[in-house]
């Protein structure tokens, strides 16, 4: 018996979220993701010229449905269909021909700045084989909350192909629902409850628009995140308030600390010139006082977070340059603070293993292929923007096992 539209619409999404229709057809899609879901925005795939511009018609008068003429997939390229209804696919050719656009769906996320979607509904004749292939080896993967696939039967070892995809997407999904070739369900693996500690910079994980402001706290969902002052991974045994913080926090709830940027960007090399010191050495000294203060707490579900790139030579210089002695002035090439970060990553990785925490880092994940941080993902030229850099969180928690387990 085939499943229903409700049988298949059991996603639990918030109000006004943004939904992907990949492959439109005639649109009737988007009129069931409507009856399903407040005030939606719907952007809608269909590389078919006809029913491109059917859907464009039926859908003129409501601005929250965005149509466009091309398909989703691994790369940009251009592809023969054969025009065959609902049933229109590159992989038949006999009938009617058209040639047809499909867009590298990554590129196109990044272009467009669509850096979280709630639902992606997925039904491309076939397509779908390339299109999650490509998705399940990159991060963007988990750009989207939910998936609604159906997966089809006349592709070549279509079997082999589909279940190297579930065993990808099963590292970060639940399959909510499967009607086996018809259509099924996917949806993000639930986060632990995890309690931030940090800097300026803990504010990656609060999902706001801004920082959060200094001795506050911001709930988002399972991440629960405080901000302390612009305090040093270097002398946080002598931060009394952070240790009281994270004393409160439960002996069996996660607690991340987040703190290391400043020591990297100004300190480093600060205290390198005033003692002679090698910056190895400086290194090696941060990273022995900021374990021994997560030790002082004594909770064995630590997490330990990368630090960040930055973006310039001179970041925050329209303040640095007329307060130089500040001691979070930058000091040092930017070359030479990316080697005192990647050097103080690894660090704290060595350490967290040894005692048997967990080390989460979105570090690699923020440069391109040439090791140039990607300035999309920034708030300004030294803090990431917390709402594009939510889905790099979630998949790198979920990879070190902090997904919350089923009852």
């Amino acid at each position: 018996m085939l499943p229903t539209w409700p049988d298949v619409m059991k996603f639990d999404i918030p109000e006004n979220p943004t939904i992907f229709d990949i492959g439109g057809f005639k649109g009737d899609w988007v009129q069931i993701a409507m009856d399903n879901y407040k005030n939606p925005t719907i952007h809608v795939f269909e590389p078919v010229k006809s029913f491109y511009e059917g859907i464009k018609r039926r859908w003129k008068n409501h601005p929250n449905v965005k149509v466009y003429n091309f398909g989703l997939s691994d790369k940009n390229r251009e592809e023969t269909i054969s025009i065959q209804g609902d049933s229109s696919s590159v992989f038949i050719k006999k009938g009617e021909m058209e040639v047809i656009k499909l867009r590298d769906i990554r590129e196109f996320l990044i272009e467009e700045n669509i850096f979280h979607v709630d639902l992606a509904k997925i039904n491309i004749e076939g397509e779908e084989y390339r299109l999650m292939k490509y998705l399940t080896s990159t991060s963007e993967l988990n750009v989207f909350d939910n998936y609604l696939i159906q997966f089809h039967t006349f592709i070549d070892n279509h079997i082999e192909k589909r279940q190297a995809i579930v065993d990808e997407m099963s590292n970060f999904y639940d399959r909510i629902f499967n009607y086996e070739f018809v259509f099924e369900g996917w949806s993000t693996k639930k986060i632990q409850k995890i309690n931030c500690l940090g800097d300026s910079h803990v504010s990656s994980f609060a999902n706001q628009p801004k920082l959060i402001k200094e001795n506050q706290y911001s709930s988002n969902n399972s991440i629960h995140s405080y901000r302390f002052g612009p305090y040093l991974a270097y002398n946080l045994p002598e931060k009394q308030n952070v240790i009281f913080e994270a004393k409160k926090i439960p002996k069996n709830e996660n607690i991340l600390f987040c703190f290391g940027e400043i020591d990297c960007r100004a300190q480093v090399k600060r205290i390198s010139e005033n003692t002679g010191k090698s910056a190895n050495v400086v290194i090696d000294e941060i990273v022995k006082n900021y374990l021994s203060a997560i030790d002082s707490v004594g909770n064995e579900n630590a997490i330990l977070f990368s630090v960040t790139p930055e973006l310039k030579e001179k970041p925050h210089w329209y303040y640095y340059k007329d307060h130089l002695e500040s001691f979070d002035c930058p000091k040092g090439s930017l070359p030479e603070r990316k080697s005192y970060k990647e050097l103080f990553n690894l660090k704290i990785k060595e350490e967290a293993e040894k005692r048997g925490f967990k080390y989460v880092s979105i570090y690699n994940e923020l440069l391109d292929k040439k090791g140039t941080p990607k300035e999309v993902y920034y708030l300004d030229d030294i803090h990431l923007e917390s709402k594009k850099v939510m889905y790099l969180i979630k998949r790198s928690l979920l990879k070190s096992g902090l997904n919350e387990v089923k009852k």
